[in-house]
């Protein structure tokens, strides 16, 4: 009976009136800042994956308020100064985070000028100052003199119109992955995205009834994992559902006019609607409400007991598809995939027509899911993704005009990634260089046309690592090279094997793959084709995963997985294993 009184009582609160102004505006803003390293991210990685995701989809300058008690972390304040010099607005939020109705007004106005204090000299600084816990002072004569204590200072109450408890759903992520459960990524962003724009429609709608216009509204958040995980796709989401992302400046600019009620806590609307008379109990919202967003998190299972179900599945006997109809589909060419330690995570080139790029795929208890895309544009190319044992990074190549060369990405968080860094020769060149893979001293391995005696011919590489850097580059052995097309190479996780394509003569079809075994530190085995999985069309791009049991490869422009045994029964008795 409470979840059926509790989900009516969903029914009733999602029924919104229209707004008089066809073009919403919302200025997005957020608490708490610095906060402390997360599950997810740490400090230094958060700011620099929410900068990120702001201005990849141009939804600055935001507003963030400054509880600079956060100073005392290490590089606390840096991250600040990062914001600020982003383009950001910088606000005061106290030093000490406290409770305006159960403070001593002196010691809260002191913790105000503490704040100022550490702010000054940064750059894009506003004269706002925002309650924390939206806790106003709450009685009369404490409100009244907290008020003038801030126009003495001459700051401004950095008010919100939409309150939500995006804190609590940071919190309950924290707390799943601190027990280890297993987290739907994607599900969960869409989760935030709706309780986001669910809030700002219901807000929005007691603005209209109350003052018969929408104003421009202020959005609280938080500078936590969540905010850093989902803030371009909550733009993305504001804007399709008809919203306007805009400077904080332009809220202030205008403001509301304060209330007369001591009704704050859930922001400037519903003080304003409590002075026209609407009751309390009418402003009921259950993104505010810790037991309804519970409720919604269970039904939609974003978190789930951790359980062996993993993406490491015992490998087929005989080749089949790699999830058909989700990963490998019948209308497009997909190739090249990179898989992490745990096969949770999934790095697949797709091609979409003249263009490619790598998208990324996350297990959970209903399969694959995808994500988000990685790198790849129409103007700018990526495919063939390596990612290192530790998941940290993924390599690629990416094709600009005729220029191919390898680069990589360093990972930020749990979807989102830095900017790309191309390596310098003597690996990268004037060349072809693509498909990447590393021996188990790190030297890396990769395909290029840098020695060709003729079209079409590509051949093996070794870039020696040492102390940082790749200091020269070698073909491998003639017995692994020759005039043909040698590419796509896959060293085994324990360096004992080499895997590549090629379109030798005395193949299968347009391509084939082989292996050639070590037999000592300079020394190959002559290469053999995989004869079980190689056929009249095209196999290439192979990858095992890193218990060594399990081959993937691509033919006929779907990717195939089959168990690794059918390598190791190839291996020559005096490879030295």
């Amino acid at each position: 009976m409470k979840n059926l009184i509790l989900f009516l009582l969903v029914l009733i609160g999602t029924y919104l009136p229209p707004t008089a102004n066809a073009q919403k505006r919302i200025a997005l803003t957020f608490d708490d800042a610095p906060r402390e390293d997360g599950q997810v991210f740490s400090g230094d990685q958060r700011a620099a994956v929410l900068l990120q995701a702001l201005q990849s989809v141009d939804a600055g300058p935001a507003g963030f308020f400054v509880a600079t008690h956060g100073f005392e972390q290490t590089g606390g304040k840096d991250r600040i100064r990062r914001y600020a010099d982003a383009g950001h607005r910088i606000a005061n939020h106290t030093h000490s985070h406290p409770w305006a109705s159960r403070t001593d007004i002196d010691e809260y106005l002191a913790g105000i000028d503490h704040a100022e204090t550490e702010l000054s000299g940064l750059p894009n600084r506003r004269p706002w100052f925002r309650f924390p816990y939206l806790d106003e002072g709450r009685a009369g004569d404490r409100v009244r003199e907290i008020a003038e204590g801030l126009n003495a200072r001459g700051l401004i109450n950095g008010y919100v119109t939409v309150d939500n408890y995006d804190w609590y759903i940071d919190r309950q992520l924290q707390q799943a992955l601190s027990a280890g459960k297993t987290v739907d990524y994607r599900a969960l962003g869409r989760f935030y995205v709706r309780m986001m724009l669910y809030a700002a429609e219901y807000y929005d709608g007691i603005a209209v009834q109350t003052m018969g216009y929408s104003p421009v509204h202020v959005l609280l958040l938080h500078e936590n994992d969540m905010a850093a995980l989902y803030a371009d796709d909550l733009a993305t989401g504001f804007r399709a559902a008809g919203w306007e992302i805009v400077d904080p400046d332009v809220a202030y600019d205008d403001p509301l006019p304060a209330p007369n009620s001591l009704n704050t806590g859930q922001g400037r609307v519903v003080g304003l609607a409590a002075d026209a008379g609407r009751p309390g109990h009418t402003m009921w919202s259950w993104a505010i409400d810790e037991g309804m967003i519970d409720l919604q998190l269970e039904r939609s299972g974003i978190f789930s007991e951790a359980s062996d179900g993993t993406g490491c599945a015992a490998p087929p006997q005989s080749p089949e598809m790699l999830a058909e109809g989700e990963i490998s589909l019948e209308d497009r060419h997909e190739f090249g995939i990179a898989l992490t330690q745990d096969c949770r995570d999934l790095f697949v080139g797709i091609e979409h027509g003249e263009w490619q790029s790598i998208e990324h795929y996350h297990w959970t208890k209903d399969g694959w899911v995808h994500l988000r895309r990685v790198v790849g544009t129409e103007d700018l190319s990526a495919n063939d993704p390596y990612i290192t044992p530790d998941g940290q990074r993924l390599y690629y190549i990416r094709h600009e005009g005729e220029n191919t060369q390898i680069a990589y990405l360093d990972r930020m968080g749990v979807s989102t990634w830095s900017k790309p860094v191309v390596l310098q020769e003597p690996v990268n060149t004037a060349a072809k260089e693509f498909y990447i893979s590393f021996d188990t001293n790190g030297d890396l391995i990769f395909s290029s046309d840098r020695d060709a005696k003729g079209p079409g011919d590509y051949n093996l590489y070794r870039g020696t690592y040492e102390d940082g850097t790749y200091t020269s580059v070698n073909a491998l052995p003639e017995s692994i090279n020759t005039l043909w097309y040698e590419a796509d190479p896959f060293m085994a996780p324990d360096g004992s094997y080499l895997l590549f394509a090629s379109n030798r003569r005395g193949g299968e079809g347009r391509g084939d793959i082989y292996v050639s075994f070590r037999l000592d530190n300079e020394a190959w085995s002559s290469p053999v084709p995989i004869t079980a999985i190689n056929t009249a069309a095209h196999e290439l791009c192979p990858f095992v995963s890193a218990d060594g049991k399990t081959l993937y490869y691509t033919s006929d422009q779907d990717i195939y997985s089959v168990s690794a045994s059918m390598v190791e029964a190839l291996r020559p008795a005096d490879s030295g294993e």
